[in-house]
């Protein structure tokens, strides 16, 4: 799977929620880490790409 895609967030929202983190809370966790760490900065690249075309 590229990037963990799927089975990262499953292991760390499980680990989060076997720590005693709300299922919930866990998933927004994984959801905005995911968003920080892969969809901000492939957003990021296209505008800039799209800035010096």
């Amino acid at each position: 799977m590229p990037l963990c895609l799927g089975s990262l967030e499953n292991t760390c929202v499980a680990l989060l929620h076997l720590f005693g983190v709300e299922l919930e809370a866990a998933l927004a966790v994984m959801l905005v880490f995911r968003g920080f760490t892969f969809w901000l900065p492939v957003a990021l690249g296209i505008w800039l790409a799209q800035k010096e075309a």
